[in-house]
């Protein structure tokens, strides 16, 4: 379960490395690809990713001011998927170098995919993440998470 965490959490991390690399076409005070409020504050992708290895997918999302959210689901399809003990579906956020976790018996959440095709992917998320690493303390929530995503 570790090595996944650090596998995610360098994931997410790219994404928000990315995002600060992006061109800054996309207004944050418009709708983006994902959108989400985290403890309240409004979240704004500018850059996403959709990542598959091993049965396993990875979809991120990044902002300028180097916040992330993802999560990782096996063999993605359409449903809703609850992070819980024995499922293998696990969500991150990073803030600067903090990151906050959720999955097997740490955090809690819903991830909903409503379209899948071969090169889109959308839905809803809702996720409690509990600190894990680089100075992160406490629980973060994450509320009206939204994405809908071109790969």
């Amino acid at each position: 379960m570790l090595r996944t965490w650090r596998r995610y959490t360098a994931v997410t991390c790219l994404a928000a490395a990315a995002a600060c690399g992006g061109d800054g076409s996309t207004d944050p005070n418009e709708p983006g690809p994902m959108t989400a409020r985290i403890d309240g504050d409004r979240f704004v992708a500018i850059q996403t990713t959709v990542l598959e290895s091993g049965g396993i997918t990875a979809v991120n999302g990044g902002s300028a001011d180097l916040r992330a959210i993802g999560f990782q689901i096996q063999n993605l399809s359409t449903g809703t998927f609850t992070i819980a003990p024995g499922n293998l579906v696990s969500a991150g956020v990073t803030i600067g170098n903090a990151a906050w976790g959720a999955g097997g018996n740490m955090g809690s959440g819903t991830i909903t995919i409503s379209i899948l095709t071969a090169n889109r992917v959308a839905g809803t998320f809702q996720l409690t993440v509990d600190a894990i690493s680089g100075g992160a303390s406490g629980t973060l929530t994450v509320t009206d998470g939204v994405f809908d995503i071109d790969f």
